[in-house]
């Protein structure tokens, strides 16, 4: 997955957001 994939997905799902912080 691609920088600017990750942001997209992130700004789309900040639930996602926070389960990548916590890894």
């Amino acid at each position: 997955m691609s920088d600017t994939t990750k942001r997209s997905t992130i700004y789309f799902d900040p639930q996602l957001h926070a389960a990548l912080r916590l890894k």
